[in-house]
């Protein structure tokens, strides 16, 4: 299956299937990047992603694959 950022229907459905009973109200992501995909060169590992990964950006998604969760995190730099 390739790699995507488009919200499925059946991702939706595992997480309410096999993730939802143990995943905490409160979630910590330890490892999170945000970033824009013009600082990056052809190949890069992100340009399958959106174009712009802001904080926004980022909380749209988490919220969809851990819908209600209330995220903080530790956002970092590629360098």
């Amino acid at each position: 299956m390739p790699k995507t950022w488009e919200i499925r229907d059946y991702d939706g459905e595992f997480f309410a299937k096999e993730l939802d009973s143990f995943i905490p109200e409160r979630v910590f992501d330890a490892h999170a990047h945000l970033y824009e995909l013009a600082h990056w060169g052809p190949g890069s590992p992100v340009e399958e992603g959106p174009a712009i990964v802001s904080l926004e950006q980022y909380r749209k998604q988490i919220d969809w694959l851990m819908p209600g969760r209330k995220l903080s995190g530790l956002f970092l730099v590629w360098a």
